[in-house]
Parts: C-alpha cells; structure tokens; sequence
C-alpha cells in the first residue's frame, strides 16, 4: 500500500492576484495539469501539495505560463531540503508566509480603439535572455489582467486585428482603481494593385482571392485572414499591424458541382509585398505582380476543374 504525506505552502503579497496566476511546484516537476504535485495558489495566498512521497525534496513557487511554449514557467523562489516523512501533514515554517511582497506586479489594462470602444484580440510575451520563449493570452471586450515579476525580464505587446502592436510598459503596477486605459492605433494603411496584364477568371463561380494578415508578424494562423474576391474595382485595402515584409495569400474557390465551392490556397503566385512605417492617414500603394506564366496556369486549372 502506499503512504503519501502532504505540504501545506502559504505566501505574503502586496499586491492582489487571480487564481491561476501562481502556482507551487515539487521538485522539478512541470507537469501543468499535475495538481497534486504542482497546486494553484489560491487568492488568499494558499496551496496544499498532495501525494508527496517521503523523502527530501525542494519546493518552488512560480509564475505559471500556462499558454507558453514548453509551459515554461518562471520561478519566482526555491526551497531547498524539504524533508518530509511517511503520513505526514508538514507545515514547515520555511513554506509558511513565504514573503513576496515587492517582487510581483499586476497589469490591468482597457484596450480600446481611438473612439473608445473596446477590442479583443491577444496580449503576447517575451523575456530577456530566452529567445524561445513566448506565451500569449487572449482578451475580449477590452479587458485584460497578468502578473510579472519584477526582475523577470518579461515584455508584453498587444496584437489586434487591423490595429498597429502595441508594446506595454509593465515598470509599473496598476494594483487598485480603474485599469490603466490604452487606445490601439489603426494599422499602416496599404491599397494592392493586381497588374493589369494579368487575366481574372471568367466562370461567375470561379474566383481567386487574395488576403494580407493584419496581424503582427508572429500570430502565425490564418483562420481570420481577411480575403477580397478580385474582381474589377475590388477595394483591396488592409491595414497591418508593423512594418517589414509580408506574404499576400492567393486563394482559389472552385465549383465542383457539389453544391459548396472549394478553397485552396495558390503557394505557386504568392508574392511577398515590403511595408514601410508611415504615419497615421497616409496609405501606401503596391503593386502586385504574380509570376504571368504561373498565374495563367491557375486560370487554366479553374477552367480545367482542377
């Protein structure tokens, strides 16, 4: 039969945090569904640490990532040596009201556009010395709220569909009051042109789209890629959130008889497009200029049906 202990772990706070902000880890263990081994703390400030084998261990409270890569979590302090015995409720004074007071800060923000209205979208974060490191939160109805450390080298961008990244000052805490209140900025304005050489499909149920991400470069899904039908005097405006290059996505839908069009995507006429920074109200213009042999041979396979 087996005899497991447990570990009752308490912290002091100045500021005050959400469940699922804090976490207390046994040993190295970072497994993040792992509850008994690897509890919450409460927003009191408490944790139990369950089915603890008797031994010695170490016990280490952290910054829970959940969403990051790896869930690489940030360790805020360790404690070493923890001896536990057989059956054993330990209250060890080292892990009772561990003191964390001036190394957490906790963001809150409204994110809303220029006229105040809220937005949703993703809140994005890196840290200093760790370039695989990322972890993303998403937000809706402009209301978001994290926690850092103070010396954990975290930096944090905000990223909303056709506004300009927003890069948040977190040297401060916004603990009591209203939350801190940023305005997104509309993205750098840019009008493609197809070139007028190129032929557009005949068949009123053939048709190639073309989209632009109008997010920052490191949102890497294309499930809310806004897309445009080219057709004559089709408005094929975007606003995208940096500068830099970026791909234009060329997409077919094709009737198949099937009642429902099909949609692939044409890696073969994809073109990339350099954006530069301008200021607010000024849209850039670029051309667009497919390779013509390739781009013939997609209208010869939306007439062909394939």
């Amino acid at each position: 039969m087996r005899v497991s202990s447990s570990i009752d772990v308490s912290v002091q706070l100045d500021v005050p945090i959400e469940f699922c902000w804090l976490t207390v880890r046994l040993d190295d263990n970072q497994e993040p569904y792992e509850h008994d081994s690897c509890p919450w703390i409460d927003v009191n400030g408490r944790a139990t640490m369950r089915e603890v084998p008797a031994g010695r261990h170490s016990v280490t409270i952290t910054e829970r990532r959940i969403h990051s890569n790896q869930y690489a979590d940030v360790p805020l302090c360790r404690i070493e040596d923890v001896e536990v015995a057989p059956s054993q409720h330990l209250r060890d004074p080292r892990l009772l009201n561990i003191n964390l007071r001036g190394k957490l800060r906790v963001h809150r923000y409204e994110i809303t556009d220029g006229d105040g209205h809220p937005l949703s979208g993703f809140v994005r974060f890196t840290r200093d010395g760790d370039r695989d490191f990322h972890d993303e939160i998403w937000f809706k109805d402009g209301h978001v709220a994290f926690l850092t450390g103070v010396d954990d080298g975290m930096h944090a961008s905000v990223a909303v569909n056709r506004c300009r990244k927003l890069e948040l000052d977190l040297s401060s805490s916004e603990t009591i009051g209203k939350p801190r209140r940023v305005f997104m900025e509309r993205g750098i304005g840019i009008r493609l042109a197809l070139d007028r050489k190129l032929k557009l499909p005949d068949a009123p149920h053939d048709s190639i789209y073309l989209g632009v991400s109008e997010m920052p470069h490191w949102f890497e899904t294309l499930e809310d890629l806004r897309t445009v039908a080219l057709r004559p005097g089709a408005d094929l405006g975007f606003n995208l959130a940096e500068p830099g290059d970026w791909k234009v996505i060329f997409l077919r839908s094709h009737d198949d008889g099937s009642g429902e069009p099909t949609v692939s995507e044409c890696k073969s006429v994809d073109t990339t497009i350099s954006v530069d920074d301008t200021g607010a109200g000024v849209t850039q213009l670029l051309d667009l200029k497919p390779d013509p042999d390739r781009w013939n041979e997609l209208l010869t396979s939306l007439g062909d049906g394939n």
